[in-house]
Formats: structure tokens, C-alpha cells, sequence
């Protein structure tokens, strides 16, 4: 998801925030049956320039990390219910 959070006085956005939502769900393999389900949320943020190119990589690069930040929130969450469920 994409949200203006800057705004111009003519209208324009300067700045986008960008939000990564990932469910995701942990399968125990030997009978399928599902043992943990959650979510996860990564943020990052860009600035719109001059330069459509530049304001493009700047989009991919908040797009990565939020994506990362999503995916790390994924795998200290199923460590941490597999550790709480493994004493």
C-alpha cells in the first residue's frame, strides 16, 4: 500500500509511505496440519523528485526495504512461537 504523507501547496505529493502487509501461516510437513498463522507489517518511505527515473528507484528501493522489514518481522515471529512451543 502506497499513502501520500507530504503534500505540496499546489497539490502535488512529495513524499509516499509504503506499507507491506504478509499473513503467513506454519505447517507442521508430517500431517499438513497448520500450527501457527500471524502477520507481519514492514514500513519505508520515499521522496518524489524531479527526475521520474530517480523518483522510480527511489520507490524500489522503499519497496525492498519495507519488504525486508516484513519478512524479518515473519521469521522473529515463528522463531519465537517455536521456541515458546519447544519447552
Amino acid at each position: 500500500r502506497q499513502l501520500p504523507t507530504v503534500t505540496n501547496s499546489d497539490g502535488t505529493v512529495s513524499k509516499y509511505k509504503i506499507e507491506i502487509y504478509a499473513d503467513f501461516e506454519l505447517v507442521q510437513l508430517s500431517n499438513n496440519k497448520k500450527v501457527y498463522s500471524s502477520y507481519s507489517r514492514g514500513f519505508n518511505s520515499y521522496d518524489v523528485v524531479t527526475s521520474e527515473y530517480n523518483t522510480s528507484e527511489n520507490k524500489k528501493i522503499a519497496l525492498t526495504l519495507a519488504t525486508r522489514e516484513a519478512l524479518q518481522a515473519v521469521i522473529t515471529k515463528s522463531q519465537s512461537h517455536l521456541a515458546k512451543n519447544s519447552e
